[in-house]
């Protein structure tokens, strides 16, 4: 059976995947016969590059299903081919299969997001979920002696480096067995990769969005094919990206500014137009969630960005696409609905991103519908409305809500899955994408130069404290912008 087991591999080869479950304990801290547990998902990823004696890369998910990360494994891979090792992925607890079932539990709540139930949902249980999944798949179906490395992107790198550290002999996290020494992690774990991850529970968390300029000129030196210019962005088009958005939410800031006693003037109808909302017009009291969210999908193209699709350069191919003039998604002109090529900018490359979603969806979803994908990809503040009848019997069509108080209405339902990961930020983890004001030499110099651009690509003035008010509204908790969140030490 070992034998078998061992020709393990490295390329994704979906037919052959082993979708396997762990039971885990609800609770690490529960001592006795009663503790209640749950099914956890992993994936292990067959794949021929393995040989006996090799290491295990554990691959930790993050605030996301174990289907989505299966997209964005290519550099992982090749790490596993390099070292002959065997690829697993662990799904985190309470996303994609892993949602405990409350259903017969002792919980007063069948509901998985309720305030209640998830308690259960801490950086502390995640990393007690990694540990006794190494011990459980060393001990199952690995040779004796094996190496281990830890792996994850974004959140799930923030485990694997906190995982490191707090089973490192000598750190004052270091965690023990009965007797007082190694509990062998130590000596299992020799490595761990921690991709684009922030080692530091904060709440302002405004360097996320403020990096996408300074990348966008930075990637610029590769093209959508993945092919590096030595020159670097010498023909200046990461440049010309990151101002062109930049003069894009400047020109929908003046845009709002001016008709801010009049919610339902033609210049707030046509934005609403041109970036497919579900409302006839932008109102004044949906424009910061419209800004926020419009700032989210372009940004979070940085945690895409890798082959074969090289997100952010295609979304820059899509804001400086003058050609593709008016490609609001309805075939209609810039003219023809009133906007700007400046903010026509900010749109096309919206409404790529939003593309983008839904292809990845068709690809990937290995069953969810596109309405859950969108859920799923980043945990985009998204909600997307399908009209008429969209299984083919009947006409549909598709349109993106930016009603605030409408979104915060759902998210306010314990059955919505997106609380996962609104919790997690809002009880321990913090990282509010925020902007801050515009500073006056990033204003005089109106985004011309590369530097100016990359200061303040989004919308300015989004502050944290509005997201904050996020918290309160979905969770009944008072989150402060200073000294709020309770990142435990570990984190720091």
């Amino acid at each position: 059976m070992l034998a078998l087991i061992a020709v393990a591999f490295c390329i994704v080869v979906r037919g052959e995947d082993a979708y396997l479950t762990i039971t885990q304990p609800l609770d690490h801290g529960c001592v006795g016969s009663t503790c209640e547990t749950f099914e956890q998902s992993y994936v292990w990823i067959n794949d021929t590059g393995y040989e006996r004696g090799g290491p295990v890369v554990l691959f930790v998910g993050g605030e996301s299903s174990k289907y989505n990360y299966q997209t964005r494994l290519s550099q992982f891979v090749k790490y596993c081919f390099m070292t002959k090792a065997t690829f697993v992925e662990l799904e985190h607890r309470f996303y994609g299969a892993s949602v405990p079932d409350f259903s017969s539990s002792s919980s007063s709540s069948v509901e998985p997001f309720s305030v209640q139930n998830l308690q259960y949902l801490t950086v502390e249980q995640a990393l007690d979920d990694i540990h006794a999944f190494a011990q459980y798949f060393q001990n199952k179906y690995m040779p004796a002696g094996t190496k281990w490395f830890i792996a994850g992107e974004g959140y799930g790198g923030s485990l694997a480096a906190w995982y490191t550290s707090r089973h490192a002999v000598g750190h004052p996290e270091f965690v023990s067995d009965s007797d007082g020494g190694s509990d062998g992690a130590a000596e299992m774990f020799i490595g761990s990769i921690a991709s684009s991850a922030p080692i530091e529970a904060k709440v302002d968390y405004s360097a996320y969005l403020q990096s996408f300029g300074q990348a966008a000129v930075d990637m610029a030196a590769i093209d959508a094919d993945g092919n590096t210019n030595p020159a670097g962005d010498a023909s200046g088009r990461g440049a010309a990206c990151a101002s062109a958005l930049r003069n894009g939410t400047r020109a929908i800031d003046s845009l709002f500014a001016d008709s801010a006693s009049n919610s339902n003037s033609s210049s707030r109808r046509a934005l609403a137009q041109a970036f497919g909302a579900c409302e006839t017009t932008i109102s004044a009291e949906n424009e910061f969630f419209f800004k926020w969210m419009v700032s989210e999908v372009i940004a979070s193209t940085l945690e895409l960005n890798t082959a074969p699709a090289w997100s952010l350069n295609r979304t820059c191919e899509a804001a400086l696409d003058r050609a593709a003039e008016g490609a609001n998604g309805n075939g209609s002109s810039n003219i023809n609905i009133g906007i700007s090529e400046s903010v026509a900018a900010v749109q096309r490359a919206f409404a790529w991103n939003m593309q983008y979603d839904y292809e990845l969806c068709i690809e990937e979803c290995n069953g969810t519908t596109p309405l859950q994908r969108v859920s799923e990809v980043l945990t985009r503040p998204l909600v997307v409305v399908i009209d008429g009848d969209s299984s083919g019997g009947g006409s549909s069509s598709s349109c993106v809500s930016f009603d605030e108080a409408g979104w915060l209405a759902s998210l306010g339902n314990e059955s919505n899955s997106q609380r996962a990961w609104w919790w997690q930020r809002c009880s321990q983890l913090g990282w509010f994408h925020g902007t801050a004001a515009d500073s006056n030499a990033s204003n005089n110099n109106n985004g011309s130069t590369a530097a100016a651009a990359a200061a303040g690509v989004f919308f300015p003035g989004l502050g944290v404290d509005r997201l904050l008010g996020y918290c309160a509204s979905m969770f009944q908790v008072r989150a402060q912008s200073h000294g709020g969140m309770r990142a435990q030490h570990h984190c720091g």
